[in-house]
């Protein structure tokens, strides 16, 4: 069964909303990433008729220049940003009108989106810090916390203890990956996840976050 079809999808971005022009289209192909297409000075920012099939363990690409609809593709998967047509499905089922918090799908973004006044520490935690706590929670809590911490490189007392104001863009990255690991998603969306790295630590986050993703069946 696909994870995620994406069927007939448009959307049209406001001027506020719009980072450049350009249009982002694919044909009914399955495991094909879209491919961006210029729309040409002034024209509007969109995706349209798109229709996409991420099937279940499948990792794929999505590529193309700034402005094409990459984000925005990530954006209507997670449930942030609603499409103006088509359908986005999830285990088959409609999820339009499922709040985010509720589909599963975790992101990383490229501004990273950390909470400001709490600690690295909690970041990462954060999913299980703003739920009822029980044993079986602080349990998982602490298994996905410490492997997590271990591979992403933020296992790290004077990292742990500060907060995003103070952090590099490479350890706000860093923290940004263990926080969306760690809230036990069954689907992770990555937009430009390490592009604030050195090309050394890209490597090495590389081959991590794979590992990562096989461990906790992502």
């Amino acid at each position: 069964m696909a994870r995620i079809d994406l069927i007939n999808v448009g959307k049209t971005l406001r001027d506020r909303e719009r980072a450049g022009p350009g249009t982002i289209t694919t044909q009914a192909v399955p495991d094909v990433a879209p491919a961006a297409r210029g729309g040409g000075r002034g024209s509007p920012f969109s995706i349209q008729n798109l229709n996409l099939r991420i099937p279940d363990g499948e990792t794929m690409v999505i590529l193309g220049p700034s402005g094409c609809g990459k984000t925005t593709l990530l954006k209507i998967i997670a449930g942030l940003i609603p499409p103006d047509s088509g359908e986005v499905r999830y285990a088959d089922v409609d999820v339009r009108d499922v709040p985010p918090g509720d589909r599963r799908i975790g992101m990383v973004f490229q501004n990273y989106a950390l909470y400001p006044h709490l600690s690295s520490r909690a970041n990462v935690l954060s999913y299980f810090l703003f739920r009822k706590k029980t044993p079986e929670l602080d349990a998982m809590a602490r298994a996905k916390y410490q492997r997590t911490s271990e591979l992403m490189g933020v296992d790290l007392a004077y990292l742990l203890d500060r907060r995003p104001t103070t952090l590099s863009g490479g350890e706000k990255q860093r923290v940004a990956l263990g926080r969306c690991i760690t809230r036990d998603p069954a689907l992770f969306l990555l937009d430009e996840p390490f592009s604030n790295l050195d090309q050394a630590l890209r490597e090495k986050y590389r081959v991590n976050l794979k590992i990562l993703l096989r461990q906790f069946n992502i």
